[in-house]
């Protein structure tokens, strides 16, 4: 039996040109997590992430400060790409247009995105060529898929997305879409979620852990974003 820890990245840049890249505080919380890893000798054989810039600077950031090298190098799997969020808002406001994206300011935009989702798992949005929610779901599949069959006797940390994270902790516990989109909202940057995988089952351990951000002086580097 292995042990997978799924990883959501440090806070990325929203708001700016470029979401895709940590920010300042996404830097820092990368590297309390490693930080935390090896203040409590937390063991791992093999590192994965997704392609995307702020899932491998998350892995940067907190192999730097973890001080701890493995036999491996960081493994990319695309597979563990977040959806394009961005198309999912822009295809919903295309079909509801009385509503614009400058009603949903700071927090509101949460409000948006889970409206967003909600209308894309029910196959409402025309998205062209990016993926359906089912599509979505069949890649994540075979990810973990290839996780279970390569490294089941191993531990694992794979730096992902919320998307991602969601939609697996939601295929293995069997959950309604709208329970996986509740999830999703809930993961905050740098979070821990783990699973106990075998080549046969994988079974959920813990869900959205933030022990390194537990600290009262902590608290305010918390983040959705």
């Amino acid at each position: 039996m292995g042990r997978l820890y799924l990883i959501r990245h440090g806070q990325a840049s929203l708001g700016s040109e470029n979401y895709d890249q940590l920010s300042k505080l996404g830097k820092q919380q990368a590297r309390l997590l490693g930080e935390y890893f090896k203040l409590n000798k937390i063991h791992f054989d093999q590192v994965l992430c997704g392609s995307q810039v702020r899932h491998q600077e998350s892995a940067q950031h907190f192999l730097l400060a973890n001080q701890t090298t493995t036999d491996n190098p960081l493994l990319i799997l695309k597979q563990f790409n977040e959806f394009n969020f961005e198309a999912i808002i822009q295809a919903y406001l295309g079909i509801n247009p009385e509503q614009t994206l400058t009603q949903f300011k700071g927090p509101g935009l949460f409000q948006l995105l889970k409206k967003s989702l909600l209308s894309w798992s029910q196959g409402e949005l025309n998205l062209g060529e990016d993926e359906s929610w089912e599509d979505f779901q069949h890649r994540l599949s075979q990810g973990l898929s290839q996780i279970q069959s390569e490294f089941h006797q191993q531990d694992i940390l794979l730096f992902t997305s919320g998307g991602p994270i969601s939609h697996l902790v939601s295929q293995v516990l069997n959950t309604p879409k709208k329970t996986c989109i509740d999830l999703n909202l809930q993961i905050q940057n740098s979070s821990v979620t783990q699973f106990l995988i075998t080549q046969e089952s994988v079974t959920l351990h813990s869900f959205n852990e933030l022990a390194h951000l537990q600290a009262p002086d902590r608290m305010s580097l918390r983040s959705y974003s």
